[in-house]
């Protein structure tokens, strides 16, 4: 298999195994588990974002830990539902004992690393690594929601592709796929707002259309 770094793709070979790491939508699906909110909370939670800060030491002390092992427990899930196989060699053994915190035993990759390589995966998986243009100013509004079936449904619609292989992109490679169908100039940005929430009314219909089914 081809392996695309570009789009967030990226591999792991041991004893002559290559462990493919793909953070797709069907991925962010998987990690989502039928709720909107549970991809940006596990975002957040894997960039720290969950720790608080307390001026106490000996309230950190018991505190942080906790926070450090619920973070450590995000990134190996966002490791394992983006590769098809069994990683357990690879991340070695995690849990949350009694107290909170976390028991881990090695593996071939250390944790630092587990950490780093799942925050990557997230980025490319719901964010995208495109750098926005210097003359952009930024658009639209908060939300702790993220649904990749949006996103899918745009690509099918959008892009002639299938629905199988729409499933298979990654936010990078969704961002880029629709600025190479709709290059932005200076004066003329494709698609326009409008027609960017049309598409999104129209994304909702057929997610509306899936659940009640």
């Amino acid at each position: 298999m081809q392996v695309l770094t570009d789009v967030g793709q990226f591999t792991a070979i041991v004893d002559g195994k290559a462990y493919c790491f793909t953070p797709s939508f069907s991925a962010m699906a998987r990690l989502a588990k039928d709720s909107l909110t549970r991809l940006t909370d596990v975002f957040v939670t894997i960039h720290g974002g969950k720790f608080p800060k307390i001026n106490n030491p000996d309230i950190a002390k018991q505190v942080e830990p906790v926070c450090f092992a619920r973070m450590a427990m995000a990134c190996k899930e966002v490791m394992e539902v983006c590769c098809n196989e069994n990683i357990s060699n690879l991340i070695g053994s995690l849990s949350i004992n009694r107290k909170g915190w976390l028991s881990y035993r090695a593996g071939y990759i250390e944790l630092e690393d587990i950490i780093k390589l799942a925050r990557h995966l997230m980025r490319h998986g719901i964010m995208g690594d495109q750098k926005p243009d210097e003359d952009e100013e930024p658009q639209g509004k908060f939300t702790n929601e993220f649904d990749p079936r949006v996103y899918v449904y745009l690509a099918v619609a959008h892009l002639g592709i299938s629905e199988q292989e729409a499933w298979g992109m990654t936010m990078t490679g969704f961002r880029a796929a629709m600025e190479a169908k709709f290059p932005r100039s200076e004066k003329d940005k494709i698609p326009s707002n409008k027609r960017y929430e049309e598409a999104m009314d129209w994304a909702d219909k057929i997610i509306m259309r899936d659940n009640a089914r």
